[in-house]
């Protein structure tokens, strides 16, 4: 594995379709106790599907992809596609967090998702857990504003430019 700096100065993510393997390896990651709040990541619905032959899909049939980059696990990209609208779960590997990788890490995975569903709509959702301070900040970096909120999650979108990348 190359150091934090090579890794934040390295080329992009790359996106590949969620095997068994990461699910497994993305379920044992833990992340700092610490921040107040259950911060597992819901990893359980791919492995039931697994146990029972069904496609790979995670929580309400999330399409999930393994994110590399330099050949290591660096996160999880989920893609939820409702009423024509697209939300997103992200988790970013938790030997990775803090060194400056979020934000292209939110930027590449939603274009990724747009490029890859062909999605044509004008916002992009995610829920955010309101103690997940850091992951918040690196949201509104990216642009996300909050539209709705709650004692368990934030609701927050980003509007999209008129001509998707």
């Amino acid at each position: 594995m190359g150091t934090a700096n090579e890794l934040t100065n390295a080329s992009h993510f790359d996106f590949r379709v969620l095997g068994i393997e990461e699910v497994k390896i993305i379920a044992s990651w833990r992340y700092d106790p610490n921040q107040g709040f259950d911060s597992n990541i819901v990893m359980q619905p791919y492995l039931d599907n697994f146990d029972q032959g069904l496609p790979l899909l995670g929580p309400a049939a999330c399409q999930g992809f393994a994110v590399y980059k330099q050949e290591k696990l660096a996160g999880l990209f989920e893609y939820y596609r409702v009423d024509r609208r697209m939300s997103i779960g992200l988790a970013l590997n938790p030997s990775l967090v803090g060194i400056g990788l979020g934000q292209s890490f939110v930027e590449e995975g939603i274009t990724f998702g747009i490029r890859h569903f062909n999605y044509k709509g004008e916002e992009v959702f995610l829920n955010v857990h309101p103690g997940n301070l850091a992951a918040i900040k690196v949201y509104q970096k990216v642009g996300f504003q909050l539209i709705d909120t709650s004692e368990e999650e934030l609701k927050m979108s980003l509007r999209l430019a008129a001509n998707n990348p």
